[in-house]
């Protein structure tokens, strides 16, 4: 049976229904959560295993398709594979860890030039060289597309783990920094318009925020989605509502720019548009001070009642829009 994937409802919700039916249908997760070592499987950032008494081996992967997470009339072979880098060390930094080591499987076009293909390594192994990572192996095969992806291991000391599930009613949610530049430059490109663009062909994941916060905060996740898309998950994950106040997002430069050439409201790039890897996290009242001092923005709040999602601004209350979902957008 072919399933319809424009009629599954959405990226997530696909995700939810091969975890949900398992192996042949029979039912099942299949997350490995049974006693073999595997702490969380699906449903994070990152999966966490067991490494010894005082860490946890991460495992994530990300996957970059030529005309989607990027082109190459717009990116240099440099950009992509840096960015394929980015993407993949901020999932690690959001589960509170660092990097370690790297495999990169790649789906050449027949006809791709070999410079090309030297370009994306230069930019994986500086991304490499930048976070403390060993490449050290992958796979090549060919195909109709180019297709690059990266799976990545790292650690994290068991008592600094931060997972998307552990928000509390009253929780404040914090932005790590200035958000919104990524989309702001991939809609400026697609117009064809003069406007900044560094942002979307350079964006550059956030370690020491992750690694500092990681001492206090009570769930967090990368912003990869958008922001809207982010406070959703963890919401979703401790069975919250939430309240996010417009006029507090902060805003990359680039964004409001490109706002202003294309006649666009900046906040939506932030909320809607993903690719910053800025942070997210739940952090306590009591903790407040602590986010504030590391350059954390507060920008809204948990509440208790599960699946209700609020925009606030000067109008009021509208529902907190959703975040770029592979199926849908």
């Amino acid at each position: 049976m072919i399933m319809d994937l424009e009629g599954v409802g959405g990226e997530f919700d696909l995700i939810d229904h091969i975890l949900r039916n398992g192996k042949d249908g029979l039912g099942g997760g299949g997350t490995g959560e049974d006693g073999s070592g595997v702490v969380v499987g699906t449903g994070d950032d990152a999966a966490v295993m067991e490494l010894g008494s005082d860490r946890y081996i991460l495992a994530t992967t990300d996957m970059m398709v030529e005309g989607d997470h990027f082109n190459l009339d717009w990116y240099s072979p440099h950009q992509v594979g840096r960015k394929a880098v980015e993407s993949n060390v901020s999932d690690i930094v959001a589960m509170g860890g660092w990097p370690t080591y790297m495999l990169v499987s790649v789906c050449l076009k027949p006809d791709m030039d070999p410079d090309v293909l030297k370009g994306v390594y230069r930019g994986l192994y500086d991304g490499c060289d930048t976070h403390g990572v060993a490449l050290v192996g992958g796979d090549t095969t060919h195909g109709p597309i180019t297709v690059i992806n990266v799976a990545l291991l790292g650690e994290v000391e068991k008592n600094r783990l931060c997972l998307r599930k552990g928000a509390r009613p009253g929780d404040l949610i914090f932005v790590s920094g200035p958000t919104g530049g990524s989309a702001a430059g991939l809609d400026i490109l697609r117009s064809g318009k003069d406007g900044p663009v560094e942002d979307h062909l350079n964006p550059r994941c956030n370690p020491d925020a992750g690694r500092e916060a990681s001492r206090f905060v009570r769930a967090m996740i990368d912003v990869s989605d958008g922001i809207a898309s982010e406070v959703r998950h963890l919401a979703n994950q401790a069975k919250l509502g939430a309240r996010v106040y417009k006029d507090r997002i902060p805003l990359d430069n680039s964004a409001v720019l490109a706002g202003g050439v294309l006649g666009k409201d900046p906040a939506r790039y932030a909320l809607s548009g993903g690719e910053d890897y800025e942070l997210v996290a739940a952090v306590s009242p009591d903790d407040r001070e602590r986010a504030v001092d590391l350059g954390w923005v507060e920008i809204g709040q948990f509440t208790n009642k599960a699946g209700e999602y609020f925009l606030v601004d000067d109008e009021g209350e509208t529902p907190l829009p959703g975040g770029y979902d592979h199926f849908k957008n």
